[in-house]
């Protein structure tokens, strides 16, 4: 089971302007950047300038799915990452 680390950098007041930023990793090595905000969650794969950004609502969708059917998507995910 990989070892994994979270860090947390996070605004000392309610989200307005600042993001909340989680960078995640495992087993030494940096799977990405959460960022958290009032409008959106943004995810920047490691080494990537761009992100992937969802509405709350997108993200709670996909959430829903993801609930629904878990073996279909971790099926998924992991075809992604052995490609």
């Amino acid at each position: 089971m990989p070892e994994h680390v979270v860090r947390v950098s996070q605004p000392t007041r309610e989200l307005v302007n600042s993001d909340v930023s989680f960078e995640i990793f495992s087993d030494a090595q940096k799977l990405g950047t959460l960022l958290v905000s009032k409008g959106t969650v943004d995810w920047f794969p490691r080494s990537a300038q761009s992100a992937v950004s969802l509405e709350w609502e997108e993200l709670a969708l996909l959430l829903d799915a993801a609930f629904e059917d878990r073996s279909a998507l971790l099926k998924a995910a992991r075809a992604i990452v052995a490609s």
